[in-house]
């Protein structure tokens, strides 16, 4: 019994077709090129942060704060 072949698919950045990997099956949404896999994770990064605006910003800390904050913490270290 021979199993069948994975069918083509357009790849979602660039629009070429490719086969997908027998082991991924559906999963696999680019071509495997790195430009096209980097830009299908910004996108989906992207997606994620619209949807969870919330929860991105919390978790967001601007770097000036945190640079604020290590210094502070390291003078207060040299003072004690």
């Amino acid at each position: 019994m021979s199993r069948s072949p994975t069918r083509k698919r357009p790849c979602r950045v660039c629009k070429r077709w490719f086969i997908p990997h027998p082991r991924l099956k559906d999963r696999q949404k680019t071509c495997g090129d790195s430009q096209c896999q980097r830009e299908w994770h910004r996108r989906k990064c992207e997606q994620w942060n619209h949807n969870n605006v919330d929860i991105s910003r919390k978790a967001f800390v601007p770097k000036p704060v945190i640079r604020a904050i290590l210094t502070k913490e390291w003078w207060l270290s040299l003072v004690r």
